[in-house]
């Protein structure tokens, strides 16, 4: 999956970088975060896997962080406002997730709070990376 991604969002940067798209090579932290968070949090459910309460919950954090990418395309009006829109809305499955637990199991699942932190912490920081110098030279020798 990472490495399919990485080739996919590197191929469409160049298609995009090609037509006069500078602002595509800022915008590729936004993938490149996703498939480092994916990878994260499935490697974690895998080591997770004999914890089934905990396995889940990873794993379903995983197909979480993934998700900005199929909002964004959602033909809605609030989701037209980039990558803060699509990671709010991604960030109400994880809150959906939390309620569920607060319900069922009156406490928050450990892998809600790590995983689900680590999937919020990195979408500032996908941000502010996605417009840094060295970030910008890096996908730059990557595209090109």
């Amino acid at each position: 999956m990472v490495v399919v991604g990485v080739a996919t969002t590197v191929a469409f940067a160049r298609r995009k970088f090609d037509t006069g798209g500078a602002e595509t090579l800022a915008f590729l932290a936004v993938p490149f975060g996703d498939l480092l968070v994916f990878a994260v949090l499935v490697t974690a459910g895998i080591l997770y896997r004999r914890h089934p309460e905990t396995h889940k919950r990873l794993m379903l954090l995983a197909t979480i962080s993934l998700l900005d990418a199929a909002l964004s395309r959602w033909p809605l009006a609030i989701l037209q406002h980039g990558p803060v829109a699509w990671f709010l809305a991604a960030d109400l499955f994880v809150l959906a997730g939390v309620c569920y637990d607060l319900v069922s199991r009156r406490r928050i699942h450990p892998a809600y709070v790590c995983g689900g932190l680590l999937l919020l912490l990195s979408q500032p920081l996908r941000l502010a990376v996605g417009h840094a110098e060295p970030w910008l030279d890096l996908v730059g020798r990557l595209v090109r």
